[in-house]
């Protein structure tokens, strides 16, 4: 049911008093709050200098600004002073400040606030640029100096320092300080110093020029490290400056330094430090970090740095995924095992068996080395799992003559045959002009569903789809506005591609008994009325078997006022609902 509501409305007004007089500043800005309590109305600020004659005052980006309903005129000078009207209109009606209101005096005031952006100390790196901007209100009559405080006195910041700027737009004047290639120096106590109206104001900014720290790593050297043929090794050579160059230099003979370049499959770089992959003999020497920042370049000492190598420990088994994997039978799982040290690592998977364990069929494993990571892989992967394919793996590594091995569990669930979710139905009831649900839903949501139909309970045929008689979603079926001619026997039949099921032809019997229209009528003490056709819109909606009876007030009117009935008949029985309609009559 749609039912329109004639509300009432007010009538157009002012949200504020208007001021009778009010004070301003000359070179400062002020308001004229015209906001009403219609957010759409049209607002107008006009003016009298001569307090008889109003004119309308423009907009302007430097004069006079317009926010929602609220004029901000800018500068004020002493021609602004005089007699001000705000004037709005809703386009029903015009309203307007009355003439004894809207006086603006004008009158030097005191000095403006002064703001500093940033507002808090700045600290600047030594060589870097910082900046700080100083500013007040009044372009007009307001100026900005730059001063830095000592012990003997106030001192005049250089003009190549400052940069000063008016903003005419919003009325403000601007004095940023700035300093290029900073030094110590420049630290200390800085006055933004205000004049207007003969007087003075200033407020403090604190700069701090930190000098940078003299390159350095952030590492002591080692003076002995121990490396392991196959692995990995790590020289940091980080520093106090992220940006730094750093160089890895080597020499096997402990005298002769070379530059070590990097290399995918040798030498990596990350920030700072060096990663030198897959350690052998030749690896075994001096090393050195040797860093530069453009203005100096320090060195590991030449009694640092030294690199022994050895057979070391069996590298950590990685599983990836790290826990059990389900597979369901007739679909591919893959698990893979690695390690580091592609040089010294070998790897085999094995399944593990009453009778002991059995090695993995070459065709169910990839092995792959990665030398740009050094690392061995091995891949074991179940195409067509089967349930016999379950079991306990186990990622066997073999490294310097010693072995070690992690567990996998693989689980290979069976597939369900295809079947319907729900236990046919024997016999059901429909009734003449409503819908019936076949509930078809099967253990397999990507099965397709078809609804059989036979009208002589013999031959069955496809129902098919149709928006005004047969729907389905997922897998039911929905039979809209049952007739006569739907009775009979029906049978769901699903099929997943490889298997066909149906309901067994004893069941999915539908019976069909007489089972609407309906009215708007409006109560009264006598008696209830029936509502107008002229208000009443009667829609059958097919698709959704739906009937709807839709009451309109069109122009409503105080005796539209009331309780309406809405009145269903149906299979010779009637029922109602209550709606409640008030119409307010306007101001």
């Amino acid at each position: 049911m749609i039912v329109y509501f004639a509300v009432g409305v007010d009538p157009l007004k002012f949200l504020n008093p208007p001021p009778q007089v009010s004070s301003g500043y000359l070179g400062m800005n002020f308001d004229f709050n015209c906001s009403t309590d219609d957010a759409n109305a049209t607002v107008k600020l006009l003016f009298a200098a001569d307090f008889v004659n109003y004119n309308e005052r423009t907009l302007s980006p430097e004069k006079l600004h317009l926010n929602k309903q609220v004029f901000t005129l800018l500068n004020l000078g002493v021609r602004d002073g005089g007699q001000y009207r705000c004037k709005a209109t809703d386009g029903k009606k015009t309203i307007k400040w009355p003439i004894t209101h809207g006086l603006l005096f004008l009158s030097q005031g005191k000095p403006p606030d002064i703001i500093l952006d940033p507002p808090r100390p700045i600290i600047v790196q030594q060589g870097q640029t910082g900046k700080i901007t100083c500013q007040a209100m009044g372009w007009s009559v307001s100026k900005l100096a730059w001063k830095k405080r000592s012990n003997s006195g106030d001192q005049t910041v250089p003009d190549s320092k400052v940069t000063n700027a008016i903003d005419k737009s919003e009325n403000l004047v601007k004095a940023t300080l700035t300093f290029t290639n900073a030094q110590r120096q420049d630290s200390g106590e800085y006055k933004c110093v205000l004049t207007a109206f003969n007087k003075q104001d200033y407020k403090l900014a604190n700069i701090r020029v930190d000098g940078v720290d003299p390159l350095k790593f952030l590492n002591p050297p080692p003076q002995v490290s121990s490396g392991y043929l196959g692995m990995n090794f790590d020289f940091n050579c980080s520093t106090n400056d992220a940006n730094a160059t750093v160089k890895l230099l080597f020499a096997a003979d402990f005298v002769n330094y070379n530059e070590r370049t990097l290399s995918p499959e040798k030498l990596h770089l990350n920030k700072q430090v060096f990663t030198l992959l897959n350690l052998g003999v030749k690896d075994g020497g001096q090393y050195r970090c040797k860093a530069t920042d453009g203005k100096k370049t320090i060195e590991w000492p030449s009694t640092h740095g030294l690199l022994f190598l050895s057979q070391g420990e069996l590298p950590d088994i990685i599983l990836d995924p790290p826990r059990p994997i389900i597979i369901q039978q007739g679909q591919t799982g893959k698990i893979t095992c690695q390690a580091i040290g592609w040089s010294v690592s070998k790897l085999a998977w094995k399944k593990r068996s009453n009778s002991g364990d059995q090695t993995v069929p070459d065709s169910k494993v990839t092995n792959v080395i990665d030398k740009s990571e050094n690392l061995v892989k091995v891949t074991l992967t179940f195409t067509n799992a089967q349930r016999q394919d379950s079991g306990e793996y186990k990622c066997v590594l073999t490294a310097f003559n010693k072995q070690d091995y992690k567990l996998a569990n693989i689980r290979v669930d069976g597939v369900d045959p295809l079947k319907f979710l729900s236990p046919p139905p024997q016999v059901s009831s429909g009734y003449l002009g409503m819908n019936f649900d076949f509930n078809c839903s099967t253990n397999d949501a990507n099965a397709t569903v078809k609804l059989l139909f036979a009208a002589d309970f013999v031959n069955y045929n496809e129902r098919t789809l149709s928006p005004e008689k047969l729907h389905l979603n997922k897998q039911v079926f929905t039979l809209l506005n049952l007739g006569v001619r739907d009775g009979g026997q029906y049978r769901c039949k699903a099929t997943d591609g490889k298997k066909t099921i149906e309901w067994p032809s004893t069941h999915g019997l539908l019976f069909l008994s007489v089972g609407s229209k309906l009215a708007w009528k409006k109560q009264s003490d006598s008696d209830d009325n029936t509502v107008p056709d002229s208000k009443v819109t009667n829609v059958i909606d097919k698709s959704e078997n739906l009937v709807k009876a839709t009451l309109n007030f069109s122009n409503a009117q105080l005796q539209d006022s009331g309780e309406y009935k809405c009145v269903l008949t149906a299979f010779n029985k009637q029922n109602y609902k209550l709606a409640n309609i008030r119409v307010d009559g306007k101001l």
